[in-house]
């Protein structure tokens, strides 16, 4: 049985999946059967604008965090979301002050470390396991990020960028923290209107 916050995280992104194609029923947030008339389509979208709206009534940073993080591809990838999400998570990390004694080549590369390790986070949250362990998979990542423009030293690798890591780890739990309580909370709200009990 996935937890109340899993269930959140996935709620978020099957509600931002009703109506397109192949898109969600919200069947899978709480136990519901698929909906195949109707009514029980119906009952989707009210449920869907339910998480919807806990997502949306929240602070922009919050909105983007939870939208770039948890949202399907569509969602994710659109610019305005990540942008929002990066400066979320840049403004509980310092960024500014992590990088102020780099050159710029040095701030190139934390910036693109901290997204990484955002993309890492949500994997995590997600799947549970995470992208990137090795220093080798990081550069990996960096280079694809910045399409071959920028790769990392991965033999100075956790020195150079292991405590930044744990502070986006942080600032990502800090967001989830408080973004997902009212998902959370509508979820909770959906099973009520469909006679569930919580597990």
């Amino acid at each position: 049985m996935i937890t109340a916050l899993k269930s959140a995280r996935t709620a978020i992104c099957q509600a931002y999946s009703i109506g397109s194609p192949g898109g969600s029923s919200m069947s899978g947030v709480s136990g519901g059967a698929r909906a195949t008339n109707t009514a029980g389509r119906i009952a989707c979208v009210y449920e869907a604008a339910k998480i919807i709206a806990a997502v949306e009534n929240q602070d922009d940073e919050y909105t983007g965090w939870l939208l770039w993080a948890y949202g399907p591809a569509t969602v994710a990838s659109l610019s305005s979301n990540q942008r929002r999400a990066i400066e979320a998570v840049a403004a509980r990390t310092d960024l500014a002050g992590w990088c102020e004694s780099l050159r710029p080549a040095g701030v190139i590369r934390a910036e693109l470390v901290m997204f990484a390790a955002m993309d890492n986070y949500r994997a995590l949250s997600v799947s549970g396991a995470r992208k990137f362990r090795k220093p080798a998979h990081w550069d990996q990542a960096v280079r694809r990020i910045s399409a071959g423009q920028v790769g990392i030293n991965t033999n100075q690798f956790n020195r150079e960028y292991s405590a930044l890591i744990e502070c986006v780890d942080l600032a990502c739990d800090a967001l989830d923290a408080v973004a997902l309580g009212p998902v959370a909370a509508a979820l909770s709200e959906v099973r009520s209107y469909r006679g569930e009990t919580a597990a």
